[in-house]
């Protein structure tokens, strides 16, 4: 028989976090708001067979919600819009668009408009940039600071972007947007997206269980699995992340075999079977908000017991976002990842805070 072509595999990227951190909460908080864009959450708990109230109400939400609207760009750079909307709220906006083949466009609290532009785009716009980070993409990278005090009506810098954008760059995207207005807002969203064609949605979710499920055994003060004595104690964190992404794709770990015809997989080891475990996953535009509103039940509001080992909480960016953490540049090569995993240990303040990157990604 003919062997088969070989790939060689991308290069990404895993770091690792760990520790106990003096303020853990203020730690979590701000690593969840360095990055922006997430369209996926999924939670982990072994030990118990259904969700607890706090997590299954935050699953459930009715104010999970988001908008899909086609938009002009001109419109985020409107002086009442930037007025009612960017500086009295939280505004996220992300276009659909395919990173490697189009312009992308993104609005990042609390109010950069970004823009991840093709060479004849950029050249045709007119606006200053700079060119992408990554060897082998002709793409250029402009951002406009919308609560910069130079921009503001009848100044040389407003009137050059609004010039641009409105006579140079007319094009309508498809946008995702989400809009957490502060308590004295009285704007409503919805009144600004009239006239242009826009509806609202729900981020869907679904949660199950688990029967004896096989968990690797990891402990939260050895994150590289060995003692300093070289002795294996736990899973390491690249086993243990490579075990919750075959468990995110419903991959049996169980049934792993030399001759298993679909996978060969199996849980690393050492670990441990688990009587009762239960995952829930929450699906669609989701914001930093909601996330750090998630974390903070898990780590406050749960009744922590001896049968569950730790709690893992998965969040997988937008691959085809223009950013990912801290306004890092991304792009899309084989794939877009940009995801991380915080691993939550019982009654303590230490924690595992994973990151995924792709090749084409300059946060590290």
């Amino acid at each position: 028989m003919a062997q088969g072509p070989s790939f060689i595999p991308y290069k990404g990227k895993l770091l690792v976090e760990s520790g106990p951190f003096q303020d853990v909460d203020k730690y979590i908080t701000k690593r969840i708001e360095d990055h922006t864009f997430n369209y996926g959450v999924q939670v982990l708990i072994p030990g118990l067979d259904k969700l607890p109230p706090s997590i299954y109400d935050w699953l459930t939400s009715p104010s999970h919600q988001y908008y899909t609207a086609h938009l002009p760009v001109h419109k985020f750079i409107e002086l009442d819009f930037i007025k009612d909307i960017i500086k009295k709220g939280k505004l996220t906006a992300l276009s659909c668009s395919h990173m490697d083949t189009d312009d992308s466009i993104a609005v990042i609290p609390p109010g950069i408009l970004y823009f991840s532009l093709m060479k004849d785009t950029y050249q045709q716009l007119g606006l200053n940039g700079k060119s992408s980070n990554f060897k082998g993409i002709d793409r250029f990278i402009v951002q406009v600071n919308l609560l910069d005090p130079a921009f503001k009506s009848g100044s040389k810098l407003y009137n050059r972007v609004k010039w641009c954008l409105t006579t140079k760059f007319d094009t309508k995207f498809k946008f995702l947007l989400s809009w957490i207005p502060d308590r004295d807002s009285l704007a409503i969203i919805e009144s600004w997206l009239e006239g242009y064609e826009y509806s609202k949605q729900q981020c869907s979710s679904i949660d199950h269980g688990y029967k004896n499920l096989i968990i690797p055994d990891i402990v939260c003060s050895f994150p590289q699995g060995f003692a300093d004595s070289g002795e294996d104690v736990s899973c390491d964190t690249f086993n243990f992340y490579e075990w919750l992404g075959a468990l995110s794709c419903n991959i049996d770990c169980c049934a792993g075999s030399p001759d298993d015809f679909v996978s060969t997989y199996s849980t690393p080891t050492p670990n441990e079977s688990i009587p009762e475990s239960v995952t829930c996953r929450c699906l669609g535009f989701i914001t930093t908000n909601q996330i750090n509103n998630l974390v903070k039940n898990i780590r406050n509001d749960i009744s922590w017991h001896q049968d569950i080992p730790w709690i893992a909480v998965n969040v997988w960016g937008f691959q085809d976002s223009p950013v990912s953490w801290k306004l890092s540049e991304h792009n899309y090569f084989v794939n877009g990842d940009n995801n991380y995993t915080i691993v939550v240990f019982p009654k303590t303040s230490s924690i595992w805070f994973i990151y995924a990157t792709s090749t084409y990604d300059s946060y590290s």
